[in-house]
């Protein structure tokens, strides 16, 4: 429909023109008027051809060289929801400017009674629960029952609601006169007038509640005066009705309003006296029937339930009954608490002498396979000590003496450092110097260490791998690596087959290592990776170790935020244990970085050790190494021989005597004459605080007792040549 239209000035007067109404085809869109020239209306047909169908616009359309207006305005329909109806209109209004209409061309709202409406609503809402809320204290203040009152003031949304549904359907509006005719004091004075009459018939009983039919009387009693009252008032809203043309559209809505709203009163009224008919009446027999119910649980050893019923004498038998039930249910409580106690403390003593069995078996069994382990390197070292006291130094057999105790004292600080890193790694405490590391790179190495000390020499072992990147601790991966490969040979029979890959499965580097040994049944896969777990106890104890190999491996693959698994078909079938961590990248190496090594010709070394043995026999690795040592027992000594001897580097232990290897650290990077050479420590605590106390206190390196060559060596590397 086309309700709009445009307003042409004429001197001071303003001409509306309007379109043609219903436009049905293009021949009505064409007399649409939408311009005035002269007070001559300009139709759209004497603009252009009007056709269907997109087609490219061209040029400006005006009636002078300034920019045209057109306005118009949307009416609503009877009965239409303004709200939906406005909503409506500024989606289009967006959807013309934004997708439709040209660059230059919108349509802009000047008048928007969107904010009246709301308004108006919002003032009709809030005067209508205000009234509410006001008239519901009046009504408590006067009938003195809270009860009495809030049944009284549902009178007024029922009345409401009842004018509303009859204007609806007669086709009535409502609006604000209307709305503002009905007085909230005449609904309520048939409800008011009711209720007064019902609580006055109570309180002329006081020894027994009203009953139902005598609550309907009290209301019959007074339905006669109520419903002609409500009829005077409906009848003097009649002469509005007589009222023509304007004051009919504008008063009649208001007397349909009252009128409508009192019938809804008189009904709401009758339902009111019903209403109180069945709170009142019902009660004494609500009351009986929780007295009963009560009685019941109290039978069955349950406590009843506390309800007020608002009779005295009932609620006074079930408070009795409640008060013999608490008794009777706190003995039975008592019995029950005393029986579960009895039975928790009998399990608790079971489960606490299962645990203390589980542990002293534990223990007992750790203690032997560590002393077994000890006693083994031990008795070889002693055995090897006695043929180098008894031999030629320079025979063979001096030779084959010193490789076996120094094979046997590496296994020692293998099962020291074991025991070391998983109680470390167990309770949280190892930290990870990672960089960009070639886990084959890593692999190639630990076999070839392994085929150089001969571990390798009665196995098949093999080795494919592919360049896989992973931001790793080199030294904890080395750990990995060769404890699963270690692993692999200790339960691998003489001849059997070992076989080592790398190769990269998306983003994470897989490491395998599969072997023809004795498998891993269902049992022992359960727990295998758990500390002092271990395989078949003859075979194992041929070849050495205290079950904390894979511990070690499955903390340490979870420190790097990858995983391990271990496979096996049975017992016979061989085992395969595969390693996944998360690749960089960019498969490239990681930067590694530049120690200060400045150029020294003297290679002269400060050995600072109290213990004699240790002092000694650090002293020839070093000269045999070919250094220069200065060899000092304590702390000052060796603070004095810095200053006067001027070594390029200083290897201090921190348990010194008299000031600790902190305290020597401190004065030598105090004093200009020292401050610039290079400081190693020497200690038995290799965690990750006591490396960190000792880079505060001003050495350069942390390194761990016992103290190996090529660690020495490499580690000194920095400073001197």
């Amino acid at each position: 429909a086309n309700a709009g239209g445009s307003v042409v000035d004429r001197g001071e007067q303003g001409l509306v023109l309007r379109g043609v109404g219903l436009i049905r085809n293009l021949r009505d869109l064409g007399q649409v008027v939408v311009a005035a020239k002269d007070g001559v209306p300009v139709l759209v047909r004497d603009l252009g051809l009007v056709t269907l169908g997109h087609r490219e616009r061209h040029g400006v359309l005006g009636l002078d060289h300034n920019p045209d207006t057109i306005e118009g305005i949307t009416l609503l329909l009877k009965n239409e929801n303004p709200s939906r109806t406005l909503a409506g209109v500024h989606e289009a209004v967006r959807e013309l400017n934004e997708q439709i209409l040209p660059k230059d061309v919108s349509i802009v709202p000047f008048i928007d009674r969107t904010d009246l409406i709301e308004a108006t609503v919002h003032t009709v809402s809030h005067t209508l629960l205000a009234g509410m809320v006001l008239v519901s204290l009046v009504l408590l203040l006067f009938l003195g029952s809270p009860r009495a009152a809030a049944i009284v003031a549902l009178t007024i949304p029922l009345s409401l609601l009842t004018a509303f549904i009859l204007m609806h359907h007669v086709h009535i509006p409502a609006n604000m006169v209307s709305l503002g005719a009905i007085d909230f004091g005449i609904i309520v004075d048939g409800s008011i007038v009711v209720m007064e009459n019902i609580l006055r018939r109570r309180e002329a009983a006081p020894e027994h509640e009203l009953l139902e039919p005598e609550v309907l009387g009290a209301a019959r009693q007074v339905a006669r005066p109520i419903f002609f009252g409500m009829l005077v008032i409906i009848t003097a809203y009649l002469p509005l009705f007589a009222f023509q043309r304007i004051e009919y559209k504008l008063f009649s809505p208001m007397a349909f309003a009252v009128g409508f709203a009192l019938i809804g009163a008189l009904l709401a009224a009758l339902l009111l006296a019903t209403a109180a008919a069945v709170f009142f009446g019902r009660r004494v027999v609500r009351a009986i029937q929780g007295a009963k119910d009560a009685a019941s649980a109290l039978g069955r050893g349950e406590v009843p339930e506390a309800e007020a019923s608002g009779v005295m004498e009932v609620d006074e038998l079930q408070r009795a009954l409640i008060e013999a039930s608490a008794i009777l249910l706190s003995e039975q409580a008592s019995r029950r608490q005393a029986e579960l106690e009895r039975q928790y403390l009998f399990v608790k003593e079971q489960e606490a002498r299962r645990i203390a069995e589980g542990q002293n078996k534990a223990k007992d069994t750790f203690l032997a396979m560590l002393g077994h382990e000890l006693r083994n390197p031990l008795s070889a070292i002693s055995a090897g000590t006695e043929v180098v006291r008894r031999v030629d130094p320079a025979s063979p057999a001096a030779a084959r003496a010193y490789d076996i105790i120094a094979r046997q004292g590496q296994h020692l600080e293998r099962i020291v450092n074991d025991l070391l890193d998983t109680s470390r790694m167990l309770s949280g405490k190892v930290d990870l110097a990672t960089q960009a590391t070639d886990l084959a790179d890593v692999v190639e190495q630990c076999v070839e260490a392994l085929k150089v000390t001969g571990r390798c020499a009665e196995h098949e072992v093999t080795v494919h791998t592919e360049p896989a990147w992973v931001q790793a601790d080199r030294t904890r991966l080395d750990q990995i690596v060769g404890n699963l490969v270690v692993n692999a040979m200790k339960y691998t029979p003489a001849g059997g087959r070992i076989d080592i890959a790398v190769r990269r499965v998306g983003r994470e580097a897989v490491l395998t290592v599969a072997d023809s040994g004795i498998g891993i049944d269902d049992e022992l896969m359960k727990q295998i990776f758990e500390p002092f777990v271990q395989g078949s106890v003859s075979l194992d104890r041929a070849q050495g170790g205290l079950g904390l190999g894979l511990t070690l491996v499955r903390e340490l693959v979870r420190l790097h935020g990858g995983t391990v698994e271990a496979h096996s078909a049975g017992p016979g079938q061989g085992s395969v244990f595969t390693v996944r961590l998360p690749m960089l990248e960019t498969d490239t190496p990681g930067e590694g970085i530049a120690a200060n090594k400045p150029h020294a010709a003297r290679n002269r070394v400060l050995l600072v050790e109290d213990n004699p043995d240790a002092r000694e026999m650090t002293t020839q690795m070093l000269e045999l190494a070919g250094f220069q040592v200065i060899a000092t027992a304590n702390g000052r000594d060796g603070v004095e021989a810095a200053k006067t001897q001027h070594p390029d580097v200083a290897i201090v232990d921190i348990g010194l005597p008299d000031i600790n290897g902190f305290e020597v650290a401190r004065a030598l990077r105090a004093d200009p004459q020292t401050r610039g050479m290079g400081l190693v420590a020497v200690s038995g605590y290799g965690r990750s605080e006591d490396m960190a106390s000792s880079r505060a206190a001003g050495f350069d390196a942390h390194l761990v007792k016992p103290v190996r060559y090529d660690s020495l060596r490499e580690t000194l590397a920095h400073w001197v040549d």
